[in-house]
């Protein structure tokens, strides 16, 4: 059994994607804004949520052309599938030319769909089980830059994020059912979804106002002196949005069924926007405990630099001096 073949049939893995109750179900427009903004932002003709099982990739969303019969199935068997080498890996896989890789050039998804550049970021839930990817592929040769990596990376977060949320949701209560037998609407719930979608937009709202004056007063010659002040604001408002967001997200998940109303919808987009906002932030953080490692190391060996070019330097002078005594 090939190292790839092991981690996808791997038990805990499996039952940690029969968990999240995605398989085989209907096209969700939470994750196909996620994908189709993939799509654009890498300005590639395919995305895709693929969730990998035991013996095929089952597409939770595809946006683009995908060739038949897969396109129709929503799915395809993992001799056609690229995904399995991310999620077997738990790394992101950045294809340029699959035909000249020598592990997955003979892939059929290379031979027979014309899958020729990759680029996938591996779903890793929580307790790191690796359900899929969120991918792009096109069938010429690509090079991705490193902000469209990030930018798929950060898209994969929001994925990852919005399984669990609708995880959460289905297993925060049982589903409520009327005298015929079908699933009754949590009206109140939905209510006060509504509202902390109306506190959302606002916080929202706010906070673009004050990123907008911080701008202002950075740009401006006359609101010199205001840019610590216009600062403590946007900072305040951000904390504010930060709030908003995580408010929703519980109420969300105390749903017992995903709501789907009209009134919902650009609060639910509005929520997507937000947790990739965040996420986004929270990635910087990290880069930048890193580089601030990385500029205390670099001082270090500048500072050692220094003691050996001294060092050096008195060699010389101790060896010129020696030279001179013994003339």
């Amino acid at each position: 059994m090939s190292d790839v073949t092991h981690a996808i049939e791997n038990p805990e893995r499996l039952a940690a994607l029969r968990r999240a109750d995605l398989l085989d179900t209907p096209p969700e427009e939470a994750f196909d804004q996620l994908t189709r903004l993939a799509a654009k932002l890498l300005s590639s003709p395919i995305a895709l949520v693929s969730l990998v099982d035991k013996d095929r990739q089952f597409f939770k969303s595809c946006i683009g052309p995908l060739s038949e019969p897969w396109l129709s199935q929503r799915q395809s068997p993992l001799s056609h599938s690229l995904c399995q080498y991310a999620v077997a890996s738990g790394e992101p896989l950045i294809i340029e030319d699959a035909r000249d890789d020598p592990v997955i050039r003979n892939n059929l998804a290379v031979t027979q769909s014309g899958v020729i550049a990759y680029a996938g970021i591996p779903l890793i839930t929580p307790d790191s089980h690796v359900l899929g990817t969120l991918c792009v592929f096109d069938s010429k040769p690509r090079h991705w830059t490193q902000e469209q990596i990030e930018n798929l990376r950060s898209l994969a977060s929001s994925v990852i994020s919005t399984i669990m949320y609708r995880a959460a949701a289905r297993a925060s209560q049982p589903a409520a059912f009327d005298e015929a037998g079908a699933p009754a609407p949590d009206q109140e719930g939905v209510s006060q979804l509504e509202e902390a979608g109306d506190v959302l937009a606002e916080a929202v709202a706010e906070y673009l106002r004050s990123l907008n004056w911080f701008d202002e007063c950075l740009q401006d010659p006359k609101r010199r002196g205001q840019e610590a002040e216009c600062q403590s604001a946007l900072l305040d408002a951000e904390e504010r949005m930060r709030q908003a967001t995580q408010e929703f997200q519980r109420r969300l998940g105390e749903l017992s069924e995903k709501p789907d109303t009209p009134k919902l919808k650009p609060a639910l987009e509005l929520l997507q926007a937000c947790v990739a906002y965040f996420n986004a932030q929270n990635r910087r953080s990290e880069v930048m405990k890193h580089f601030t490692k990385l500029q205390a190391a670099l001082s270090e060996v500048e500072r050692e630099v220094m003691l050996v070019t001294k060092a050096e330097h008195a060699i010389r002078l101790a060896s010129q001096m020696y030279e001179l005594r013994r003339e």
